[in-house]
């Protein structure tokens, strides 16, 4: 009587999908620090002078320097993000920013 043939399955390569295959985050949704149209219109971080910043996003759960931003207009304190997520925040097309003071 011959073997019998079973099938293995064959295992797949992990696959990461990016959230935002944005052509300013470059690959893999991950900035590359190339200096682009979009990021190199954004001020230094450091000439970003401003306690508050409301910001507004032209899609709903976009995420830009590290959180997700509404469509509705949302207040956040510019000393919660580090100097390149201001950058970021700052050169994002998809977000209307507003610097405010206390």
């Amino acid at each position: 009587m011959a073997a019998k043939k079973t099938d293995t399955p064959k295992t797949l390569s992990p696959v990461t999908l990016s959230p935002d295959p944005s052509p300013a985050s470059g690959r893999g949704g991950q900035p590359t620090g190339e200096a682009t149209a979009e990021n190199a219109a954004a001020p230094p971080s450091d000439e970003i002078k401003a306690d508050r910043l409301l910001v507004r996003s032209s899609v709903e759960g976009f995420r830009r320097g590290g959180r997700a931003w509404s469509k509705a207009e949302t207040e956040v304190s510019a000393a919660d993000f580090t100097a390149e997520q201001l950058r970021q925040i700052m050169a994002e097309p998809r977000l209307t920013v507003q610097k405010t003071e206390d």
